[in-house]
């Protein structure tokens, strides 16, 4: 009588990259930082992303990308050294101001 011994052979083994289900601004590793930092982000469908750093007072200080990107994960990093201590936010939006995300960001020299 035959029975199952739960055991399979696979012709082919391919890594499943699960896509973002939503825009999402993620980690910013290191924060504190000094003076770089890397920033994390998720795209759900190709889509124009802009990603700009503000400082305390609001001024745009950095324009760190502007420009299509396709779904999936993302990483970009930032060079802080020619600015001072203090908080920055990292500002994410698409096109269209859709999605806006906000991270906080703190540069410790």
């Amino acid at each position: 009588v035959w029975s199952n011994n739960e055991l399979f052979i696979i012709d082919k083994f391919v890594e499943a990259v699960a896509l973002p289900e939503a825009f999402s601004l993620g980690r910013v590793y290191p924060n504190p930082f000094n003076p770089t930092t890397t920033i994390n982000f998720a795209l759900p469908a190709q889509s124009k992303v802009i990603l700009e750093v503000y400082d305390i007072n609001g001024n745009k200080i950095d324009n760190l990308y502007n420009g299509y990107k396709e779904k999936g994960s993302h990483e970009i990093s930032w060079d802080a050294h020619q600015y001072s201590s203090g908080i920055y936010f990292v500002l994410m939006k698409n096109s269209g101001n859709k999605n806006v995300l906000m991270e906080k960001i703190c540069l410790i020299k």
